[in-house]
């Protein structure tokens, strides 16, 4: 994946993108406005920021910013984890499975085109993924399951948005492994991206 620049493959790990990336760029100008609109963010989270400015950073930024995927829907398990939209191409040819997953599927597209729109806040998504998986759940019998939302999807490979004072969930490393055992998640963040932060984010929660 050439387009963020350095990033190291070492199978399920995690890694960072390379300070002199397209994505680094982004993220410490999107740190930089962050903390400066401290008190003044009217509801935006740092990962709208951070997409804002990476649709604006040279060369790459604008088509990167089109090719992730924000939010997407992971249902996961014990020992593993795929999207929604995966699942129901998985389930294809089986009848009950395909239709639980493709409406899963079908309220995911709503929720994600509404979030594009900026008629909702990605963040919205969350709880409505996650009733829709209780109704699965109910419909389908199916057992020990959860969801998660890792930040982007770009190119099969999970992408994580730690801005200033954000940390890594219990589990949330493991989990974000399954979802593409082969390529490494990839943590975009202030050690990742040797973005001071101010001062890790002491003066900037």
């Amino acid at each position: 994946m050439a387009a963020t620049g350095k990033v190291v493959h070492g199978g399920g790990a995690v890694v960072g993108p390379g300070a002199d990336s397209t994505l680094c760029k982004a993220f410490r100008r999107a740190a930089e406005r962050w903390c400066a609109d401290k008190g003044k963010r009217n509801g935006k989270k740092f990962n709208d920021y951070f997409f804002e400015d990476l649709e604006k950073t040279e060369p790459d930024g604008a088509g990167l910013s089109k090719q992730i995927v924000r939010e997407p829907a992971v249902v996961t398990g014990p020992q593993s984890a795929m999207t929604v939209s995966d699942l129901e191409k998985a389930w294809a040819d089986d009848d009950k499975m395909s239709d639980v997953f493709g409406k899963m599927s079908a309220v995911e597209k709503d929720l994600q085109e509404s979030a594009l729109d900026g008629e909702i806040g990605f963040d919205a998504i969350r709880p409505q993924m996650n009733a829709q998986l209780k109704i699965a759940q109910t419909e389908a019998e199916m057992g020990d399951l959860w969801m998660r939302y890792p930040d982007g999807i770009l190119d099969g490979q999970v992408l994580e948005i730690k801005g200033p004072k954000d940390t890594w969930d219990p589990g949330q490393r493991r989990d974000y492994k399954k979802i593409n055992p082969n390529k490494p998640v990839i943590e975009v963040s202030c050690e990742a991206c040797a973005a001071p932060c101010h001062d890790a984010g002491n003066d900037c929660p």
